[in-house]
């Protein structure tokens, strides 16, 4: 008996201990889960909280955005204007003396405000780094995130972005009407471009390229090629449509190159890689469409004579030295009988104005063997055409005048380049057409930089016959911008740009290797005066039209901008750094 109630009691004993060790591992689970519930709610409560601190911020962003758009309206504000506005919008929301960005919901709160304003990175002082401070409250958290971005005015378009960028801005449900065309880019031949492009619309190449030589010439060339730029890895393409590729050529060549349809009965549908003889990398990208107001721009450059200091009435300007006044050319002169119309002024030899305006034509000429330069520090108004050159229709660049030019220009009419061996460091708004033929244009240097032709076009921008049946090509440091056609041939002519083009609608024409007008090695005859480089050469050749994209255009046209003293767009805002 006494051992059994001895093993009674260790049972006992042991029943007691296995339910306090029960009991302490139920009370640990217990509170391990409350605690990891409350670990939870916390961490639940730090990500509300910044998403709160995150929400306010884009908030004050797009509040301050809406402020400025609102003010700059169509009419746009003057740089140093616009940069009190900019000012002004931001102290609106200074923490500690202005509108505080507040909002409660369910998930908790947000106050966010203006900490600090710093000087911007635009030159012309129209943009400024802003820290701001957004605080986020979740239950018992807090959260503040401090991010500088930089806001204010965009520095450049959009479209100076590309090498190649067509634009279409049409076709949308209750939209604009396409004219014909709109937004495709044609490409003939071997052309070769080097940087990324923007193809709003179709892409359509050929292995032939298209000359007008007592008719209509469709040449044996190469599909075109796109290739890297200087410090990139490859060259991307950026496409809204379809890629198709004809061979043999269409019948008629204006017919084809208004096409918004391309029928399978003479066109095919392609990929990239086989459009290309080197292809670019396709990406998918909604690249920003960026209206440039040119029009607008006319109003920045115009004056009257009641505003000048200097009235000029001489048909012929030379050697005029204003770098402090305004100069107005009026269009007749008068003795005791009659008055004389001047319909077109000449301004010739070495002339500096602080500003020039007429409201006639313009040729900008020089008989000197050695360049001259036409300087306008404020910009120049033409109210007619404006003509660089003496007209020479020679293909040797020794009859050309020799023609310096720097500043901003207004042209109410349309612009001609034609016999002009000119070095420019200009940025030109033409109202009406742009013809560039018989020419040699290189960048001016100024301080110690090189300039470039940057040129908005209202109207058609069309570029031939340059450096024809010669080896070497001329060089166009320049950006093309025109909001209807762009067309280039590089089949008997040899050229390469530095810089890029934009257009509606974009027509490149070309051939590799040699052009002459008389018979070579393995030549390829269209006539007696008009040979081409065959077929397998040109494999091995160079390009006669080669558009290589230069981000140098983007400090020219910056460093202009800076005497254009009108702000129409507001830029996204960049984010420069973000802390919590």
């Amino acid at each position: 008996m006494k051992k059994g109630r001895a093993e009674d009691g260790y049972t006992l004993i042991l029943v007691l201990l296995c339910a306090t060790l029960f009991f302490m591992f139920a009370f640990l689970l217990v509170a391990m889960t409350t605690n990891g519930m409350k670990r939870d709610d916390v961490r639940e409560d730090v990500t509300q909280a910044t998403e709160l601190s995150e929400k306010g911020l884009d908030r004050v962003v797009e509040e301050i955005q809406s402020d400025l758009k609102n003010v700059l309206g169509t009419e746009g504000l003057t740089a140093s204007a616009f940069s009190g506005v900019l000012d002004s919008a931001l102290s609106k929301y200074m923490c500690g003396s202005g509108k505080i960005i507040t909002d409660t919901g369910q998930t908790g709160k947000y106050a966010t405000c203006v900490e600090k304003v710093s000087p911007g990175t635009n030159s012309n002082g129209t943009s400024r780094i802003v820290t701001f401070l957004s605080n986020g409250t979740a239950g018992n958290t807090v959260r503040d995130l401090r991010s500088e971005l930089e806001v204010g005015a965009a520095p450049i378009p959009e479209s100076l972005k590309y090498a190649i960028g067509v634009n279409r801005d049409c076709g949308e449900p209750g939209g604009k009407t396409c004219s014909n065309g709109e937004g495709n880019l044609f490409m003939h031949g071997g052309v070769t471009i080097a940087g990324d492009m923007k193809v709003d619309g179709d892409l359509i190449t050929t292995n032939y390229g298209y000359a007008y030589l007592g008719g209509e010439q469709w040449i044996p060339s190469l599909y075109p090629a796109a290739v890297q730029s200087e410090n990139e890895s490859s060259s991307r393409l950026v496409l809204g449509g379809e890629a198709y590729t004809f061979s043999p050529p269409p019948g008629s060549y204006s017919t084809h190159i208004q096409r918004s349809t391309f029928p399978s009965t003479t066109y095919r549908k392609a990929t990239v890689s086989s459009a290309f003889s080197t292809s670019p990398l396709l990406i998918k990208r909604s690249p920003k469409r960026q209206e440039i107001d040119i029009s607008g721009q006319k109003k920045v450059y115009q004056f009257g004579m009641s505003d000048s200091d200097v009235t000029l009435s001489s048909s012929t300007i030379s050697g005029s030295q204003l770098s402090s006044k305004k100069a107005f050319a009026y269009g007749k002169t008068c003795n005791k009988s009659s008055c004389t119309e001047i319909t077109n002024f000449t301004l010739s030899g070495a002339n500096t104005f602080k500003q020039f305006a007429t409201d006639r034509n313009v040729s900008l000429r020089n008989s000197s063997t050695t360049p001259q330069l036409t300087t306008t520090e404020k910009g120049m108004y033409v109210g007619g055409d404006l003509t660089i050159g003496n007209g020479s229709t020679s293909y040797d660049s020794s009859q050309y005048d020799k023609i310096d030019l720097s500043g901003p220009i207004f042209v109410n009419g349309n612009l001609t380049i034609r016999g002009a061996d000119a070095r420019l460091n200009a940025l030109i708004y033409v109202n009406g057409s742009v013809t560039i033929q018989n020419t040699r244009i290189n960048g001016l240097n100024t301080n110690g930089k090189a300039g470039s032709l940057i040129v908005f076009s209202n109207g058609e921008v069309k570029i031939s016959n340059n450096s024809v049946n010669q080896d070497v090509p001329s060089n166009i440091r320049g950006y093309f911008y025109s909001k209807q056609n762009f067309e280039m041939y590089g089949v008997g002519s040899n050229i390469r740009i530095e810089g890029g083009i934009s257009a509606k609608r974009i027509v490149l024409n070309a051939i590799r290797g040699r052009a002459k007008s008389s018979s070579f090695t393995n030549s390829y005859k269209i006539s007696s005066t008009d040979y081409f480089e065959g077929l397998a050469e040109q494999q091995r050749r160079d390009s006669r039209l080669q558009v290589i994209y230069n981000p140098e255009i983007i400090n020219t046209y910056s460093d202009l901008k800076q005497q254009e003293p009108v702000i129409y767009d507001v830029a996204e805002p960049v984010l420069k750094e973000r802390r919590k």
